[in-house]
C-alpha cells in the first residue's frame, strides 16, 4: 500500500507543480483538450493492460485506480468541451499509442516495472 500511496502523491505533486501549469498555460483551449484526453486513453488503456499483464496486486489495485480516475476525468472534459463547442480527439497522440505500444510488447514478467516506469515517465514530464 505504501507504494501506492508513494506513486499517488508523486502524481498529484506534479499535476499541480510550476512547470506543469506553465506547459498548460501556454496551451491553447483546444491543445489541451486533446492533450488531456489523449493522456486519459493512455492512462485508461495502459491501466487496462496492467489488469491482465501485471502479477501483483498493488500495480492492478493501482490500475484499477487510475482506470477509474481517468474514467471520471474524461467524463468531465468531454462535458466540458462541449460547453465550449471544442472537439475532442477520439484517439491518442502519436506519442502515446507509441507508449502504449512498447508497453504492450513487455513481457509479463516485465511488466510491472515497465508499467511503474511509464508512470514516472509521465510524472516528470506532464501532458507529454
Amino acid at each position: 500500500m505504501h507504494f501506492v500511496k508513494a506513486l499517488i502523491a508523486a502524481i498529484a505533486i506534479s499535476l499541480i507543480s510550476p512547470a506543469a501549469m506553465a506547459q498548460t498555460a501556454k496551451r491553447s483551449p483546444q491543445e489541451f483538450v486533446k492533450a488531456a484526453a489523449s493522456s486519459d486513453m493512455f492512462e485508461i488503456r495502459s491501466s487496462e493492460l496492467a489488469l491482465r499483464k501485471s502479477q501483483t496486486s498493488r500495480v492492478k489495485e493501482f490500475a484499477r485506480m487510475m482506470i477509474k480516475d481517468h474514467t471520471t476525468s474524461s467524463k468531465r472534459l468531454l462535458s466540458a468541451a462541449k460547453k465550449d463547442d471544442l472537439p475532442v480527439e477520439p484517439e491518442m497522440t502519436s506519442k502515446h499509442a507509441a507508449q502504449l505500444e512498447a508497453l504492450s510488447k513487455v513481457s509479463s514478467e516485465s511488466f510491472d516495472n515497465a508499467y511503474v516506469e511509464a508512470r514516472w515517465q509521465r510524472i516528470r514530464g506532464p501532458w507529454r
